[in-house]
């Protein structure tokens, strides 16, 4: 049986390999793309990116990335969600901000990207500003991981004080319905924060009662 090598093949056993992290099998793949040809073809290239930044060799996805053809914005997420999921918080902003000079428009992704980075590196009001321009200058409805990255955000900040300006935090908005464990988490966070371990803040009793009984808690962030 003649069977060839293309490279819809080479990016789908590289994904394999990325989400196993096997770093050698990876590279034997790398090696065979690079002898028939395919190293920098789009498609295969966005497979190793996103293997090298999964295997946490970020550097090594960075310069596929810089050398590869970029035609449109499943490259530029693959390497911003890398730099963000490996703690490189300003390299991801920097990336989003080439992105956006080059004219790529950004999607969902993108944007979990940069909700990612800015909560790793706690800029509260850069994140705050690219939550509203997700929702109000490009259409995008923010999900779970959304918001999810901006509570954790705020609650790092210490943004919690409900019902201020400063915490854009309103939990009788039901503007989005969050699982138990996510939501869970933030409140945990709520309860050690400014000096309210017991979490008796006001605002967010209702939703530990909540938490509690298993009942869904909503949250809006402005």
């Amino acid at each position: 049986m003649d069977l060839s090598t293309d490279k819809y093949c080479l990016a789908s056993v590289v994904s394999a390999c990325a989400s196993i992290s096997s770093l050698e099998l990876g590279e034997q793949i790398h090696a065979r793309a690079t002898i028939i040809g395919l190293e920098f073809d789009q498609i295969v290239s966005t497979s190793l990116v996103d293997f090298y930044c999964k295997c946490g060799f970020v550097e090594d996805g960075w310069k596929l990335f810089d050398e590869m053809v970029k035609s449109d914005e499943v490259s530029w997420n693959t390497m911003l969600m890398g730099y963000a999921t490996n703690g490189y918080g300003s390299e991801a902003l920097s990336l989003f901000s080439e992105m956006i000079r080059v004219g790529v428009v950004p999607t969902e992704i993108t944007f979990t990207g940069v909700l990612s980075a800015c909560d790793h590196c706690g800029l509260v009001e850069e994140g705050q500003k690219w939550f509203y321009a997700m929702k109000h200058d490009y259409s995008i409805a923010p999900g779970i991981e959304h918001y999810s990255y901006m509570v954790d955000l705020l609650a790092r900040a210490g943004c919690l004080e409900a019902g201020t300006v400063s915490a854009k935090v309103n939990i009788d908005s039901c503007l989005i319905e969050t699982q138990v464990d996510t939501f869970g988490a933030f409140f945990v966070t709520a309860m050690a924060s400014e000096g309210d371990p017991y979490g008796q803040t006001r605002g967010w009793v209702g939703c530990g009662s909540a938490l509690w009984s298993k009942a869904p808690c909503y949250v809006s962030i402005q």
